[in-house]
């Protein structure tokens, strides 16, 4: 290698670290921004009418225009990352492409939050992105539950019971934080997870139900503590008995694809639900209105290729009932009558790879995640917050630290 070119590559490494620092820096102010947008923090920023507002009523989803600063560190990364080189840039254009025509058509400007935050991730390690990311959801949830129960911002409670929210907007918004960030510190801990551990987990689960009454984060954190439960001891045979713990195929091939199959079962049995058969109605009353509110959306607005503007009305901050309720819960839901066909097809397409490439590692712990955030995501409608869900991040980031980045290289011909 000459001194040219040499002196190229160095230029071409310092580059990437640069990107990389822009990328994880947009990241935190991003993570930081959408939480706080969960909670009863006074917003510096106002309403039209001057106001006081709680962050969660601020529309903007990107602040202090990070937009820019992240598309241009996708340009510089996929022209500078070697492997693949064409192939990827093409399809950061096709995917680009697509979110910022769907928006444009139902103005759901998180899908573009997502494809740059996804985009841009490429080569960076999405073990340092976990780590950022519940390192900030735990340090700022903690605040915020201190700051509630010293009375620095409202705690607000709902309904007869008095359900407590501890600072965030409402009580099962405050137990879907809590199950995140458990699925966050369980991916990070793996299979260096222990019985107390799991203990704890069922401890919270109880926790949010007995002061959140949120049945759906409750019953994912009882069911995750079992899964730790018994996976540990699965593991204690196999160290007792000296042979490596392999997940059952089948089983693996399952949770690989828990993403594709829940999104299915719901969507289709939503339009095949029927007031009129009575065991239907049950299931619905158990899931508190999901199936007859997303047959409603359904009827309205029907599945267009890049989705449909609506407008949601949940129960607002204060906990104040509203005759005009109208929410989508269910992830998925969301996903097909808002986002549109072709933003599910390409986000079903993503969750399968990241579930095929979980499999292909030998991830365990990673497949019983993906499981679990698609269960609840059945009921609730966090995987498309960042300030909940980080996880879709893995499509393109770089697992282990035995993976190297191959950078663009000048070799010159003898």
């Amino acid at each position: 290698m000459s001194l040219m070119d040499y002196k190229k590559e160095k230029i071409i490494e310092k580059l990437l670290c640069l990107t990389e620092y822009i990328y994880l820096v947009s990241f935190v102010i991003l993570t930081i921004f959408a939480f706080l947008k969960t909670t009863t923090f006074p917003s510096p920023f106002l309403t039209e009418d001057g106001g006081i507002i709680y962050f969660n009523e601020f529309t903007s989803v990107f602040p202090f225009h990070i937009e820019y600063l992240l598309i241009g560190t996708i340009i510089i990364r996929y022209l500078l990352l070697e492997e693949h080189r064409v192939r990827d840039i093409l399809l950061a254009i096709f995917v680009y492409k697509c979110a910022e025509h769907a928006v444009k058509i139902n103005l759901n400007d998180t899908i573009l939050l997502f494809t740059l935050l996804v985009l841009g991730v490429k080569g960076i390690s999405f073990q340092k992105i976990m780590r950022l990311y519940t390192g900030i959801i735990a340090l700022f949830l903690s605040v915020t539950i201190i700051a509630a129960l010293c009375g620095w911002i409202d705690n607000i409670s709902f309904g007869e019971n008095e359900k407590l929210a501890f600072g965030i907007v409402y009580s099962t918004d405050f137990a879907a934080h809590v199950f995140f960030l458990v699925l966050c510190i369980w991916y990070l801990r793996g299979e260096k997870t222990t019985l107390w551990e799991a203990a704890i987990v069922a401890g919270l689960g109880v926790f949010t139900y007995v002061f959140s009454a949120a049945r759906c984060s409750t019953l994912c954190l009882l069911f995750m503590s079992a899964i730790i439960f018994v996976h540990r001891g699965i593991m204690y045979r196999c160290q007792r008995k000296q042979i490596k713990y392999h997940m059952n195929v089948y089983l693996a091939a399952l949770l690989s694809m828990s993403f594709v199959v829940a999104a299915t079962f719901t969507v289709i049995f939503t339009i095949l639900y029927s007031p009129k058969i009575s065991w239907m109605n049950r299931i619905d009353a158990l899931v508190s209105n999901r199936l007859i509110l997303g047959k409603k959306a359904v009827e309205i607005g029907g599945f267009h290729l890049w989705g449909k503007y609506f407008r949601l009305r949940g129960h607002w901050a204060e906990g104040l009932i509203t005759n005009k309720y109208f929410y989508l819960d269910s992830s998925y839901m969301q996903m097909t009558i808002m986002y549109g066909i072709v933003i599910s097809l390409l986000v079903m397409i993503a969750f399968l790879l990241i579930g095929y490439h979980a499999y292909k590692r030998k991830q365990w712990t990673f497949l019983w995640i993906l499981a679990l955030l698609s269960i609840h995501g059945i009921m609730e409608q966090r995987i498309w917050n960042l300030a909940y869900c980080p996880f879709i991040l893995a499509l393109f980031a770089r697992y282990g630290t035995d993976e190297k980045v191959r950078i663009l290289r000048w070799r010159r011909k003898s």
